[in-house]
């Protein structure tokens, strides 16, 4: 079998047990119809309210031939529409017959009753809430978690529907085949550079620029690099795009990278100092699009700042004066000139030196083998040099891994049984003649493709340790609950008062409550969207 054909059979096992999850989980419900007290209701609907409500063109385009046919999960907003109105007083309306006082209070009494029997029954079968799907952001951090990195992902995937401004509401969401194939794609992606940082030697960089090194390699060229004056690399206000771009920082490879920025400012404004920007992108005409890395003020005496940025390969920093409400100066050519900007009285930053190191956020590359393979050892393989994973028995080995992958992956323990069809794809890689560490990846693609993965784990009913843990940590970090809280998950503990108040502590220190504030205010203020215009500059 080739490996063509075990990616398409991968491929679709994980589409298979998605469709069966999405199929099964739409037919756990309360029966279609709950009309055990519907007859006793007709009467009174039928003669105070059938003659505005009935026919082609019914009043408010509210129609009652729904209504009368009893009580289901489709109609039940609008047959409490109709209680609401009923007991305000609304209706019937003051011109039509005024229903006798007993007769409104026992259509109210039984309309209740049998409502919140409705709602209560629903509760018991299906739960309080729809299956709630891992969000863009909570399926990034969910990856970053599991496998140890961090890259970003969550941009890679579709814009989701926002019910009110919430991308967690679970009514409000949707899955397609696009989507399930975006999941599919961002799983690989994940899953690559885990591997990659795992088994391969380690990048690393670490580069110190002087101001020469950053600025212009030719003084006499007009361009858009700074200008060396006085031993400094200076970039002047100006509206032209990308001016201040800095060559020397692009990026040889995708990555995190953190800049150490030395600075001070030209022309100080009497009323503080130099508001400067930094920004990345490609810095050329054909992709003049720029993202936010950060931004500082700068004085007369130079100060260093810390920046890490993400850089695809081939982006560089661009370093200028930022504010727009100070005087510009005018460049002809769309470039500038040595000289051409400092007779033209404008503020300037002064580039002291840039530093620029490679960085990872979460475990080193050790601690992502050890996520991946425990303290199974790798060895090269002598004859294509490629290392591989050395077990006595790879089976045995493999579902090892796979339950301590899926224990990490589904946010609570498991068993082999539990993930049984999943270890029996990575055993008939095996006798494939496949090597132990690409049928793991296998097993591990396929469990970051189940529903346990992408959906709460959550029963009708009182709510398990873990789905609380997952609650918990999903609400107030956007991301899986840690060893710790799994640790408080077992039996009741989370129930105990004292024992959550501790966790929310925890997780909201410092850092934790930037975060979160951060994630809470860019829906519920739409603060995600601050960026879709630009403020009118007068």
């Amino acid at each position: 079998m080739t490996a063509q054909h075990l990616r398409l059979k991968r491929f679709r096992v994980s589409l298979r047990l998605l469709l069966v999850f999405w199929l099964f989980a739409g037919n756990v419900s309360t029966a279609d119809t709950f009309d055990t007290v519907a007859k006793d209701l007709r009467p009174f609907l039928r003669q105070h309210c059938s003659d505005c409500h009935t026919g082609s063109d019914p009043e408010a385009n509210f129609d009652l031939a729904d209504l009368l046919a009893g009580l289901n999960r489709n109609n039940f907003h609008a047959w409490v529409h109709a209680f609401d109105r009923v007991a305000a007083g609304d209706m019937p309306p003051p011109d039509s017959a005024e229903p006798e006082r007993e007769q409104v209070e026992k259509f109210l009494a039984d309309a209740g009753n049998w409502l919140r029997d409705f709602e209560i029954d629903r509760f018991e079968t299906r739960g309080r809430v729809n299956a709630r799907r891992l969000s863009n952001l909570q399926l990034e951090r969910s990856l970053h978690a599991v496998l140890g990195i961090d890259i970003p992902l969550a941009s890679l995937l579709p814009d989701e529907t926002r019910t009110d401004g919430f991308t967690t509401v679970a009514t409000g969401q949707s899955i397609s085949h696009f989507q399930l194939e975006q999941h599919l794609d961002l799983v690989d992606l994940a899953l690559d550079e885990a591997f990659r940082r795992a088994l391969d030697s380690p990048s690393t960089l670490s580069k110190h620029f002087t101001a020469t090194q950053v600025a212009r390699t030719n003084p006499k060229r007009r361009c858009r690099e700074p200008e060396m004056i006085d031993d400094l690399a200076v970039v002047w206000a100006s509206n032209l795009i990308f001016y201040g771009r800095l060559p020397a920082t692009t990026a040889k490879e995708d990555g995190w990278y953190r800049f150490r920025i030395k600075a001070s400012a030209l022309n100080v404004p009497d009323d503080g100092g130099t508001w400067c920007t930094v920004r990345s992108g490609r810095c050329i005409s054909s992709a003049p699009l720029l993202g936010w890395v950060g931004a500082f003020e700068a004085g007369e005496n130079p100060q260093e700042w810390t920046f890490d940025a993400w850089l695809p390969q081939g982006h560089m920093l661009e370093v200028r004066p930022g504010d727009k409400t100070r005087k510009q100066a005018k460049f002809k050519g769309g470039q500038v000139g040595a000289g051409e900007g400092g007779p033209q009285n404008v503020t300037g930053v002064a580039i002291h030196s840039v530093s620029m190191e490679q960085i990872h956020y979460g475990p080193d590359d050790d601690g992502i083998r050890r996520l991946l393979f425990a303290d199974i050892p790798l060895v090269q393989n002598p004859k294509n040099s490629k290392p591989e994973l050395q077990a006595e028995d790879p089976e045995l080995a493999a579902d090892k891994l796979m339950v301590m992958f899926a224990s990490r992956a589904f946010r609570r323990p498991v068993s082999a049984e539990d993930i049984a069809g999943y270890i029996d794809l990575v055993h008939a890689d095996l006798a494939a003649k496949m090597p132990l560490v690409d049928a793991i990846r296998g097993g591990y693609r396929a469990l970051l493709c189940s529903p346990a993965f992408m959906y709460f784990q959550e029963t009708p009913g009182q709510l398990d340790g873990y789905a609380i843990a997952s609650r918990l940590s999903y609400f107030l970090t956007g991301g899986p609950p840690d060893a710790e809280l799994l640790a408080d998950a077992t039996g009741d503990s989370l129930r105990d008062e004292k024992v959550l108040s501790k966790h929310v502590e925890r997780l909201l220190d410092e850092a934790g409550s930037r975060q979160f504030v951060m994630d809470f205010t860019h829906q519920w203020l739409d603060l995600v969207d601050i960026e879709f215009t630009e403020p009118d500059r007068k």
